[in-house]
């Protein structure tokens, strides 16, 4: 019984954990690298944001359907997401001057574990990034463009 209330509890506390959010970003400088991050529509997490952001700071909860389209300095960055209540991944990559990357955010498929062991969120990502071809301009014409504040 002691096992059952406790499993309770911290998926509880899991299931509740809050994501701060801080809406700033280096200076890109001179030769920036021009950074694209959307999410396709689908999946299972539907209706959870991605929060993403840098090492440091989330800057932005991206939804289905929505695309970012940011500069940053040149060079190798971390970057994480994650989903509210659960725990975040990094994706690692190496930003190159006056060109443009384009990432990913999908479901973790891995998710699904969850649903029969919750604790397990506080575990398995919610959410994988990966480096992709760009999308055409014509495929993101049904993205909503975000925007940040700097």
């Amino acid at each position: 019984m002691r096992i059952a209330i406790t499993i309770i509890i911290l998926s509880f506390i899991t299931g509740c954990a809050s994501i701060t959010k801080e809406s700033r970003w280096i200076d890109a400088g001179d030769n920036p690298a021009q950074l694209l991050v959307y999410r396709d529509a689908g999946g299972h997490s539907k209706a959870m944001a991605a929060n993403f952001g840098s090492s440091q700071h989330y800057i932005v909860d991206i939804m289905e359907k929505e695309f970012i389209d940011i500069l940053l300095p040149p060079g190798e960055e971390i970057f994480k997401t994650a989903g509210d209540g659960s725990t975040g991944g990094t994706f690692k990559i190496t930003l190159s001057p006056n060109t443009k990357t384009c990432l990913k955010i999908e479901p973790n498929p891995a998710q699904w574990a969850a649903v029969a062991i919750p604790i397990l969120l506080a575990v398995i990502p919610a959410y994988n990034v990966n480096e992709v071809e760009c999308p055409s301009e014509d495929y993101l014409a049904s993205f909503k463009r975000l925007s940040i504040e700097l």
